[in-house]
């Protein structure tokens, strides 16, 4: 698996994390909201075979002494379960990050996701910047947990 990160414009775009698993995208698009005080990450999902599976599992990684990170919103149905959890075992082979999203969905005919139209929102979360200088330097990483059956 191949992790790709992009940094763009912080006032539209700040960074986009892209998981790629055969035939499987997970991306990570943060907006800043107007006055870049607050930033708004959306965690969508995108297989480019556009068919239905029976779920997936991923981590979001994330460094507490860059950002707080509030808890998730929109979260897509069908969700087994979304927690934070520490990074103790470093779990994203990145030692900038210490926290991450576990999350989960699974649906065990291999409809999911049940709307699969273009890129899927799985969740979204707020964030706030500790220091203002480092929002180019924010890392968002994904992590497989567990794919569904036919993709690596």
């Amino acid at each position: 698996m191949k992790v790709l990160l992009m940094i763009l414009s912080s006032a539209v775009l700040l960074a986009s994390t892209t998981l790629y698993a055969q035939s499987q995208r997970v991306e990570i698009i943060v907006k800043a909201s107007s006055d870049n005080s607050t930033y708004r990450a959306t965690v969508s999902y995108q297989p480019t075979d556009n068919q239905q599976t029976t779920g997936l599992g991923i981590q979001v990684h994330y460094s507490t002494s860059l950002v707080d990170v509030d808890d998730p919103v929109n979260i897509l149905e069908g969700i087994t379960g979304l927690q934070k959890q520490d990074d103790t075992d470093n779990k994203d082979n990145n030692s900038a990050t210490d926290r991450y999203f576990n999350a989960a969905w699974f649906e065990i005919n291999g409809n999911w996701p049940e709307a699969l139209s273009g890129s899927t929102v799985l969740f979204e979360f707020d964030f706030t910047l500790k220091n203002a200088d480092e929002r180019m330097r924010v890392p968002f990483n994904v992590t497989p947990v567990s794919v569904a059956t036919g993709y690596d």
